[in-house]
């Protein structure tokens, strides 16, 4: 019986040891693991780094896009004024050709007005002149 017991303890003992290097290789995957998964937090902590460094980069490029047609806006709203101002421009141009025109008809009309004036009032004079000599002759 005692060696029974006996062979029974070493029976026992090698089951504990063949569970505590159970345990050991458990505990070791467990470290190998807990390794990975803390390679792999790192991986994640970098990952989220240099996407907040893209949403970033993004909304700094949307700001930028939008500033620039913001200022495409302006520019093109400039450009349709000064368009506007320069055909308001040749429109009074065109116009000032006109009165420009109107006036230098009215001078031509005025001085050939005061050309048939200084005309008659020679004539005028004249006539005025053979008349009194003709008076006088008569009286």
């Amino acid at each position: 019986r005692f060696i029974s017991v006996h062979e029974d303890l070493q029976a026992a003992e090698r089951r504990a040891w063949g569970a505590q290097e159970e345990l050991l290789s458990a505990y070791k995957k467990l470290a190998e693991a807990g390794q990975e998964a803390n390679l792999l937090r790192k991986q994640v902590a970098a990952a989220r780094k240099t996407t907040v460094e893209h949403g970033q980069r993004l909304v700094a490029e949307l700001n930028f896009i939008e500033n620039v047609k913001l200022e495409n806006t302006v520019q093109a709203d400039i450009i349709r004024s000064l368009r506007a101002a320069v055909s308001r421009g040749e429109e009074q141009a065109a116009r000032a050709v006109e009165l420009q025109q109107a006036l230098q008809a009215s001078e031509a009309m005025r001085h050939a007005l005061e050309a048939r004036s200084a005309t008659g009032a020679r004539v005028e004079t004249r006539l005025g002149t053979l008349c009194e000599k003709a008076i006088e002759r008569a009286a």
